[in-house]
């Protein structure tokens, strides 16, 4: 009896060493399987959060590089702006020392036709005005 009694203890032995096995198999699998779907999802974590980090500094820079190319903008057209006022002011200064330079209007009246020298002001309004097309055309090309 205790012969049988020692088979079927091994037996029941063996029997639970297969099931051990056959669990821890499983076990196995089942963590490579949870595992690999963790690295999956920490590769596409990480993977969405490097683009959207790259899309964050690209907008940033972007940001920085439109705002400076606007300052730019601001700076030569102030320079412009400034190159127009300067050319006036010449000019009105060597027209106030050659008076004879600015040009006559004729006043057409009843009285017949007249011909009077131009205010200085006047004059340079008249130049702005005729050359404020092609300033422009010169000074706005491309920045």
């Amino acid at each position: 009896m205790s012969q049988d009694l020692n088979k079927f203890l091994e037996k029941v032995s063996q029997e639970k060493l297969k099931e051990r096995e056959i669990i821890l198999k499983e076990a196995e699998t089942k963590k490579d399987e949870i595992l690999s779907r963790l690295r999956e999802q920490a590769k596409n974590y990480f993977a969405n959060f490097k683009e959207k980090e790259k899309s964050k500094i690209l907008r940033e820079v972007e940001e920085a590089l439109f705002k400076a190319k606007l300052e730019k903008k601001k700076l030569i057209l102030q320079e412009r702006e400034s190159l127009k006022e300067e050319a006036l002011d010449r000019l009105r200064k060597y027209l106030s020392e050659n008076k004879n330079l600015i040009p006559k209007k004729k006043i057409v009246s009843s009285a017949g036709e007249e011909q009077v020298q131009l205010e200085l002001e006047e004059f340079l309004e008249l130049v702005r005005k005729k050359a404020q097309k092609e300033l422009d055309r010169i000074l706005n090309e491309e920045i």
